[in-house]
């Protein structure tokens, strides 16, 4: 496998990543049989880390849908109308939706850029060369125009956005996913959940709060109990702005903010804190179509527990975040496939 092939996973950007421009063009690899080779060696060793679990699966091939344009209407006993010519775009068959081009400002002669023939697909706000590279292998074409067959946004989109799509366009986001994604709003709806169906059935969450809507009722519970608390953005990733609260002045009311009751006492593995991951994808919800991933990932903090007053800052005991761990004091990249199964 290649260095550092794990932080080029999506999602795990570094600080070199965030400078680059989001849509460039994939260039991990100058020469295109120098991606097939590496590609064709990074796939054999995952066959063989797997053994027996590895199961080949049918190549997808994508083939462009004609265009047919529409007839005109006629009215009983008039003439048959004669269609309008084509534009010069749309003599040939292409893929929906149209794609529209502007005119270079006058005395400027701008040579057309070529446009990609069979299925597109466009990366927003996220490094994601593993998907990029994938998406290219399958026969589509990397594209910046808002045109695209694929959309794959690294974060949510404006809801009507989705009102721009047509039928043939897909995209990695549901309409209303943050009723799930955001820590507040997810709560909520636990807490609506909990008042029909009765808080047995989520006695597994601890006890939570979102700020600033819910600071007296917290307050009130705060300066009765001598419970740890945990802080988090309602809308965050990467254990970006997770603190332990210490003190009361800490919490930040500028924004809306979730705290939870911490759990001081978790399962842990040789002494270090640790989360499971099991990858679920989601294709419909009506009807609802989901597809589980055969294996899951595990996630570790670098350094052993402890809820030791001194500790609590110490991000590197209580967050499992491989974007928190990975600029751990220690911490060492594994380069060898095999060790991860």
């Amino acid at each position: 496998p290649i260095a550092g092939l794990w932080s080029k996973l999506p999602g795990y950007e570094t600080d070199e990543d965030s400078d680059t421009d989001e849509d460039d063009d994939f260039d991990y690899y100058s020469d295109g049989e120098e991606l097939k080779t590496a590609a064709g060696e990074r796939l054999a060793a995952v066959k063989h880390a797997l053994g027996d679990r590895w199961t080949d699966r049918e190549l997808l091939q994508f083939d462009p849908p004609e265009y047919h344009p529409p007839q005109p209407k006629t009215i009983a006993g008039s003439p048959k109308a004669t269609p309008p010519p084509l534009p010069k775009t749309m003599s040939e068959p292409r893929l929906h939706p149209p794609f529209y081009r502007l005119a270079a400002p006058a005395g400027i002669n701008r040579p057309p850029s070529p446009r990609p023939r069979g299925p597109t697909f466009r990366i927003n706000g996220i490094d994601a060369p593993v998907l990029r590279e994938t998406l290219s292998r399958n026969g589509l074409h990397s594209t910046k125009e808002k045109t695209q067959t694929i959309l794959w946004s690294g974060s949510r989109v404006n809801e009507n956005f989705y009102r721009t799509l047509n039928e043939t366009q897909k995209i990695n986001h549901f309409p209303g996913s943050t009723e799930l994604t955001q820590k507040d709003r997810m709560w909520c709806n636990f807490r609506i959940m909990a008042k029909k169906f009765g808080k047995q059935a989520f006695n597994f969450i601890p006890e939570t709060y979102v700020l600033p809507a819910q600071l007296e009722e917290f307050l009130n519970l705060y300066q009765r109990t001598e419970y740890i608390w945990i802080v988090k953005p309602h809308a965050s990733s990467c254990g970006r702005g997770i603190f332990m609260l210490k003190s009361i002045d800490e919490i930040p009311l500028d924004g809306t903010t979730v705290v939870s009751r911490y759990v001081h006492q978790p399962l842990l593995i040789q002494g270090l804190k640790f989360d499971l991951r099991i990858y679920v994808a989601v294709t419909s919800f009506e009807p609802l179509r989901a597809y589980v991933y055969r294996e899951g990932l595990v996630r570790f903090a670098s350094k052993g527990y402890s809820c030791e007053g001194k500790y609590l800052h110490d991000v590197y005991r209580h967050l499992t975040n491989y974007s928190v761990n990975k600029n751990a004091p220690g911490f060492t990249e594994n380069q060898q496939l095999e060790n991860d199964n």
